[in-house]
């Protein structure tokens, strides 16, 4: 086995030691980066799902009391008018 002298000191690697330390840390490298990326792009997504899910829930809450307004003043339907357009063209 190969022996190597160290800069800093009298301290002698060998070579399998090195190998492990630059293998040890570039899979450290790379498994925080997948950490960093999949953790952002989570986040990412569960922000885009999230404002997502809020603005189906104002659509449903919008068409409920458009429901209700219609089946209050049935003189007037206003879903009805906003559906087939006839509310833009008044």
């Amino acid at each position: 086995m190969y022996h190597f002298a160290s800069v800093f000191g009298f301290v002698e690697f060998r070579l399998w030691d090195l190998l492990f330390c630059f293998f040890f840390f570039l899979y450290a490298t790379i498994l925080f980066n997948y950490f960093i990326l999949f953790f952002f792009s989570f986040l990412f997504f569960s922000c885009v799902l999230l404002l997502l899910f809020i603005v189906i829930i104002v659509i449903i809450i919008i068409i409920i009391i458009l429901l209700h307004m219609q089946t209050h003043f049935l003189e007037c339907p206003v879903l009805y008018q906003l559906l087939s357009g006839h509310a833009l063209a008044l």
